[in-house]
């Protein structure tokens, strides 16, 4: 189970990178809205890959694991969550973003967020 997850999120974050083409980037800049592959589904994509990643990371360490690796992970999600706000205050100065945005109702996962 851990190595599927971590896997799904590889792969996620490998279809989400791919869809963005040239308009990836580190900081968020009006780049141009992407509504293709994973965003169709939901706005930020890369970012719930990231964290699937460390979900599968955390998993596969069991009952071993260091006690900080969940503090840690869901510290990162939160990070996530929160520069994804941020992006969508630049993004939502385009009238296409805020289009999208009514379109693609979730932000990280459909029915949580």
């Amino acid at each position: 189970l851990p190595a599927g997850v971590g896997l799904a999120g590889a792969l996620l974050t490998a279809w989400s990178v791919a869809a963005l083409g040239r308009c990836f980037g580190l900081f968020p800049a009006r780049r141009g809205v992407v509504a293709s592959g994973p965003y169709r589904l939901v706005r930020h994509p890369l970012y719930a890959a990231q964290a699937l990643v460390g979900l599968g990371v955390c998993l596969a360490g069991g009952a071993g694991a260091p006690a900080w690796n969940w503090p840690l992970w869901a510290a990162f999600v939160l990070v996530q969550a929160a520069r994804a706000v941020r992006e969508e205050r630049v993004l939502g100065q385009d009238p296409a973003y805020r289009d999208y945005a009514a379109r693609v109702r979730w932000r990280l996962a459909p029915w949580v967020w």
